[in-house]
């Protein structure tokens, strides 16, 4: 009888859960903005356009080049599970995106970390201040990337560059890509923003590792969830928000500390971005910023390195010794210092290529329109519109020319903002702590380029990464052999 009754219960309240979810479905429908007049990727109606929401959760890329290719530089739109994104292309729109004021179209802030909310400006400000210090701190940044290389690869004999391909097998580690980065990273970023007594901290690199490990799924999540549910799902499952919550704590006390009793540090010591704001009014604000700046830095210079060693293991040998030439000769006639970094142009174009042609961001520049604004092309924008940047390359059939900026000298290359490299943004949204974000990456890889042999284990080839939502991910699981070289 108990038995019956349950059926009976699931037969009556499975249906009427459905008849609340379709009716949400529509309410959702008919209180969204008419967008009808823009060209859709997928299919434009309701409930179908739901089919186009799936597979731009797991084809982005796909779905934007489509759009792409069809609708050359007209604004078009793609349907997520919360709404329509409206992408724009083209020297025109972009110029008008970055020029628009922001009490009509709004920056929204797609990178904030569950746990550490702070303002955008404040973070700005932060980053623009680590740029300022960057030539004065890089040498420490370079003494922590040797310390680390040395603690997360193990000893293995030394190989001459010259060794005959007898001594081939002789001296090879297989080390995990990701897993490997992710703590030199984070202990290099670190080391320029909260000093050396901290940048070790076993706390920071697994809350780096929890984040960049989880971030394919939160993108995914992110498409679907509403913004209050995300924040408690990510906290729940991934173990992020409560690990940077305690991390803040921990470096909140400590700020509190030595306010009132300064360490004595050698004068090397204090030169990261920490030690120039122990004399701020608010710990609580100055902690929160700092790991905030730092969960910016170490999951996006991760991952795009990742993403560069496997390129690296895959690329021609020629071209592998000529950047290590390059590499050789600029250190050579600079030591490792900023301005080498300036004249590694081939490590510059590799980077800038990888980033250009196989990027992790489907979209950039993402606004949300606050007013009724009309686009330079006469496309009609209602208020709450989410609109965006296209940041994959070109179909080549649209390609009438090489890129401009393409053809400038290698100094600020892989950092530039322009119209035809949006990896960064593009105007006063542009990424503030690209500058240091571009110094770490360029070093992490002259480093390893001059250091060490990089290969795909046996039957290995290159991992070709996933989309997820709006964010590219590299195979976190690869691994490849590395051995250490001989400088010549």
């Amino acid at each position: 009888m108990d038995t019956l009754e349950e059926v009976n219960h699931v037969t009556v309240i499975t249906p009427l859960l459905i008849l609340l979810l379709i009716s949400l479905l529509i309410r959702r429908q008919y209180r969204q903005p008419d967008y009808s007049h823009i060209p859709t990727v997928g299919p434009s109606r309701f409930p179908f356009y739901f089919i186009g929401a799936f597979q731009f959760l797991f084809n982005a890329r796909g779905q934007l080049e489509k759009g792409y290719k069809r609708h050359g530089h007209a604004p078009f739109k793609v349907a997520d599970f919360r709404r329509w994104h409206v992408v724009v292309s083209g020297p025109r729109l972009l110029e008008e995106l970055k020029n628009a004021p922001e009490d009509e179209i709004a920056f929204v802030d797609a990178h904030t970390c569950p746990g550490l909310s702070t303002s955008r400006e404040y973070a700005a400000e932060l980053s623009t201040k680590l740029t300022r210090n960057l030539p004065v701190v890089f040498p420490e940044i370079r003494e922590e990337l040797l310390a680390a290389l040395a603690d997360v690869i193990p000893s293995a004999p030394l190989v001459h560059s010259g060794a005959p391909d007898v001594q081939d097998a002789v001296g090879w580690t297989s080390v995990p890509v990701a897993d490997t980065l992710v703590e030199v990273v984070s202990r290099v970023c670190s080391r320029a923003i909260l000093g050396p007594q901290l940048c070790r901290t076993a706390d920071l690199t697994a809350l780096s590792k929890a984040y960049i490990r989880s971030t394919a799924t939160r993108s995914a999540m992110r498409a679907v969830l509403p913004e209050g549910l995300f924040s408690y799902v990510t906290s729940l499952f991934f173990g992020v928000s409560w690990r940077a919550r305690r991390l803040r704590k921990s470096l909140e006390r400590i700020i509190r500390q030595w306010q009132e009793k300064p360490p004595k540090r050698p004068q090397e010591d204090s030169r990261d971005l920490l030690s120039s704001l122990l004399s701020s009014p608010s710990p609580r604000d100055t902690s929160t910023a700092l790991l905030a700046l730092t969960l910016q830095a170490v999951p996006s210079c991760t991952l795009t390195l990742t993403d560069a060693l496997y390129r690296l293991a895959a690329c021609d040998e020629l071209a592998i010794r000529a950047m290590r030439g390059e590499v050789e000769g600029a250190v050579r006639g600079e030591g490792w210092t900023l301005r080498a970094l300036e004249r590694m142009g081939s490590v510059d174009a590799f980077m800038r290529e990888g980033l250009r042609a196989g990027g992790l961001r489907a979209l950039t520049m993402r606004r949300t329109t606050l007013t009724p604004h009309t686009l330079a092309d006469g496309t009609p924008l209602p208020p709450g519109t989410s609109l965006s940047a296209l940041c994959i390359p070109p179909p080549p059939s649209l390609v009438s020319a090489p890129a401009s900026d393409a053809l400038e000298g290698p100094r600020y290359a892989l950092t530039t903002a322009s119209p035809t490299f949006l990896a960064w943004g593009l105007g006063h949204g542009a990424c503030p702590g690209r500058f240091v974000a571009g110094a770490v990456i360029k070093l992490v890889l002259a480093q390893v380029v001059l250091g060490f042999d990089v290969r795909f284990p046996a039957g290995g080839a290159f991992l070709e990464g996933r989309w997820c939502g709006l964010e590219g991910v590299p195979d976190l699981r690869g691994r490849v052999e590395v051995r250490r070289r001989w400088r010549v």
